[in-house]
């Protein structure tokens, strides 16, 4: 009893987030690193196994675009988030650690159900499940970054976090794409739980201000910060949203992301189907060749974003990575493939130009519109 009573004490005496800059970079980047995990999955493994077992690009995009689904309802979970919190673990640590338990659990009941590349309603929601438990994640921990980060850090570490986010996506793709091959869903899933019950733990040894609970049945209370930002109503905190939501700017800012993101979810059904289907690329060379170029984007965004951000303004930025994801869509649109001599590798210039557009996505969201970025002056 002793030992244990040790034991938690010097968990306890583990700085919080609030207290220390090195641990806000890390652990910002490791919770979205779990993040990574569903969109690994979803986005690039699953949907090339599906191809390579004759599944249609009508089919993939249907997996996709119901999997996918959950990430529309983050407006509805924010204003969830603000009404009902956990105060005693801070304001949103609670709805990250029930997430990741809730898409932990969701991977096993995959794995358990293990359905065929034929099942793929099955499998679509499946997937809607644990990317709905990725969408609660995602939302949590921006609320935790809006209100524990300084305003000198915030470039640096978003650049982190969405470097987080593309290196899970490109890890859990490429061990995911393996394991597809050698053990089919159950084993991907499998091994997918396993990283996200790995950094659980991670997040639970990280509290958002000290003196708060490590788990709800552990010492602690809740910060002064917590309760002055608690609300107890649901009519003042719409309010907000939808006085921010009737401005031209951020209706135009809006649609344009919406434009972003609707051409991107094209070219998630596209990629794999063109790779994997026309080019007779395995699921595995294509989930590689993802996740390599993946990789170099994620070390882009750490190096290179953040200095940017710092030393331009953000819709410069934005426009600026937003316009280089036209190039090679547009480059590749203008070669037929019966065009080149060589087939084969006339057909890697368009699957690159594919990828190119895929990949710049992060850069182009690394300074998102959050209630911490400044100002768009248009």
């Amino acid at each position: 009893m002793a030992r244990r009573s040790t034991g938690l004490a010097g968990l306890a005496a583990l700085p919080a987030l609030s207290e220390s800059r090195r641990l806000r970079l890390y652990g910002f980047f490791l919770m979205y690193f779990s993040q990574g995990v569903p969109f690994g999955l979803v986005q690039v493994a699953i949907p090339a196994w599906l191809v390579a077992n004759g599944a249609s690009a009508g089919q993939v995009g249907f997996f996709i675009g119901t999997a996918m689904l959950p990430w529309s309802l983050k407006l509805l979970n924010g204003l969830v988030m603000d009404r009902f919190c956990y105060s005693p673990m801070g304001r949103r640590r609670a709805w990250i650690v029930g997430s990741q338990v809730a898409m932990m659990a969701a991977l096993l009941v995959t794995a358990i159900i293990a359905p065929g590349p034929d099942q793929i309603a099955l499998l679509a929601g499946l997937a809607f499940a644990f990317n709905l438990c990725g969408a609660v994640n995602d939302v949590a921990i921006d609320g935790v970054a809006v209100d524990i980060l300084p305003e000198d850090e915030r470039e640096k570490v978003n650049g982190f976090m969405m470097g987080g986010q593309v290196i899970g996506i490109s890890g859990t793709a490429i061990m995911a794409g393996a394991a597809l091959v050698a053990g089919g869903i159950a084993l991907a899933a499998m091994l997918a739980a396993a990283i996200v019950a790995v950094l659980t733990i991670v997040v639970i040894l990280l509290r958002e201000r000290p003196g708060e609970r490590l788990l709800p049945w552990t010492a602690g209370s809740a910060s002064a910060e917590c309760l002055a930002r608690e609300h107890t109503k649901f009519l003042p905190i719409l309010g907000q949203v939808l006085r921010g939501l009737v401005q031209w700017r951020s209706a135009l800012f809006l649609a344009g992301v919406g434009i972003i993101a609707s051409s991107a979810g094209m070219v998630d059904v596209v990629a794999p189907v063109f790779s994997v289907a026309e080019l007779g690329w395995s699921s595995e060379a294509f989930t590689n060749f993802s996740s390599i170029s993946g990789f170099c984007v994620a070390i882009a965004v750490m190096v290179v974003i953040g200095p940017l951000c710092r030393r331009f303004d953000n819709r410069i930025i934005f426009v600026l990575f937003a316009s280089v994801m036209l190039f090679p869509r547009g480059r590749g649109s203008f070669h037929r493939l019966d065009d080149e001599p060589d087939q084969s590798g006339g057909r890697c210039q368009p699957v690159c130009a594919v990828h190119g557009h895929s990949q710049f996505r992060p850069l182009a969201w690394c300074r998102r519109a959050r209630p911490d970025c400044r100002p768009l002056r248009l």
